[in-house]
């Protein structure tokens, strides 16, 4: 099969939503993807790892704690993509100025 896809949110709640959803797409069963919580993710490497951080509501929360966060992020084999409200990813900034540190120590 092609590409292999984690989709990464943050609570079950969120795993039963999407995967309603992906399941009424027709071509999705053409394509590998798999939807869980980070600790779901854990011994598995996926090629692109999507972090979804949409909430159905307004709260301007963060759900990730640094080491899902982290756990989410190292997943990926190739790619990684954040999708979330910009007020969100505000809140969460001390983790993404931390990582940014740690990744150009690299």
């Amino acid at each position: 099969m092609g590409v292999k896809i984690g989709i990464i949110v943050p609570s079950q709640n969120l795993v039963k939503d999407y995967k309603n959803i992906l399941a009424k797409l027709q071509f999705i069963s053409l394509l590998d993807i798999e939807v869980g919580t980070p600790y779901e993710f854990l011994g598995i490497e996926k090629d692109a790892i999507i972090i979804s951080h949409l909430r159905n509501s307004s709260a301007k929360k963060w759900d990730f704690d640094l080491k899902s966060l982290n756990l989410a992020l190292t997943r990926a084999k190739k790619f990684v993509w954040f999708i979330g409200k910009l007020e969100s990813v505000a809140m969460a900034s001390r983790y993404f100025l931390n990582l940014g540190k740690y990744v150009n120590m690299q």
